[in-house]
């Protein structure tokens, strides 16, 4: 029921691409014709499809602090 929500009130899911800004901890939907969609963003984790594994957001040295921190409360 809440993403349905999110779907009528700003577009979830009809947007053409996504794009997480790691500076700003934001995640930007955008369609081409320049409309645009941003919210806050943390890391849970990552997955590989090549070899279908899964890494913690705490344990991938690739991701920075601040995008971390609910993951952590999670550990």
């Amino acid at each position: 029921m809440q993403a349905e929500a999110h779907h009528g009130a700003w577009g979830l899911g009809t947007f053409d691409r996504w794009d997480l800004d790691m500076i700003q901890r934001d995640l930007v939907f955008s369609n081409k014709d320049g409309t645009t969609a941003t919210c806050p963003c943390q890391i849970i984790g990552t997955q590989n499809t090549a070899d279908e594994t899964w890494m913690w957001a705490w344990a991938n040295p690739s991701i920075p602090d601040a995008l971390k921190v609910d993951a952590l409360k999670v550990k």
